[in-house]
């Protein structure tokens, strides 16, 4: 009997050394494939999370919500990541009532909608008395609003050859509004002439008040010193006109006796 001088236990090594390669194999294929799902079931769930369910509008108080919300139209199946913020700001300031709108995302399903509204300031007399804010914008009636609250600019058609009028007056309001509220409640007709510049009547005794052209805040102050100080001492039906076109002067014509 012959006997190889190799060892058989070497021939057997082979086939135990590929099993385990074959076995790390296919564990790497299923855990791969298993990850691969997961993510794709990640990724389906986040799309349904993520998916626009409510619309939240805040600031408005002349524009409905209604109608701010039928100005765009959202693809609800869309992400909010998605959905173009800057489309839907310009169609909101589409409203007449609507002068700037900010957008922004609301995890997980919301946008908030900021809207600053237009601000009336006074009211124009042209071919009908229309509401209008400090940028010359007209606004729509509203029943909320009462004609008696605010200045009407007279003599002033809102035509292009009088914009630059108009533009001083609407200056001249917003100022007084903003730093000198008491003075603006008091004005009841404003306008402006080539001749004397801008020119109010106040509510009392229809009082004129010539401004002049500039320095209207600095006079607005001055005025109503004047004012405080004639009423403390007579009355404010004593007097025929204020000027204000002289630099650091109340000029006061009281009415002949």
């Amino acid at each position: 009997m012959m006997y190889s001088k190799y060892s058989t236990d070497k021939w057997q090594e082979h086939p135990k050394s590929v099993w385990p390669k074959k076995l790390g194999l296919i564990f790497l294929s299923i855990t791969t494939t298993v990850l691969i799902l997961l993510k794709v079931a990640t990724w389906l769930n986040a799309g349904v999370m993520f998916s626009l369910k409510d619309v939240e509008i805040i600031g408005n108080q002349n524009a409905p919500k209604s109608e701010l919300l039928s100005l765009f139209e959202i693809d609800t199946t869309k992400s909010i990541f998605d959905i173009d913020l800057k489309a839907i700001s310009a169609k909101i300031k589409k409203h007449p009532f609507v002068h700037d709108a900010k957008i922004s995302r609301k995890l997980p399903n919301n946008l908030v909608v900021k809207v600053i509204e237009r601000q009336p300031l006074a009211i124009i007399n042209g071919e009908k008395l229309s509401l209008i804010d400090k940028y010359g914008q007209f606004l729509p009636d509203l029943k909320t609003f009462d004609p008696v609250d605010f200045p009407v600019i007279s003599n002033i058609e809102p035509t292009e050859a009088n914009n630059s009028k108009l533009a001083v007056v609407l200056n001249f309001l917003d100022a007084i509004k903003t730093q000198n509220f008491s003075l603006y409640c008091q004005i009841s007709e404003v306008s402006f002439s080539d001749k004397v510049g801008l020119y109010f009547y106040l509510v009392e005794k229809s009082t004129p008040v010539v401004v002049g052209n500039k320095g209207f805040v600095n006079k607005a102050e001055k005025l109503m010193k004047v004012i405080k100080t004639i009423n403390q001492n007579t009355q404010l039906s004593q007097v025929k006109y204020f000027d204000l076109r002289f630099k650091d002067q109340v000029i006061v014509k009281e009415i002949d006796s």
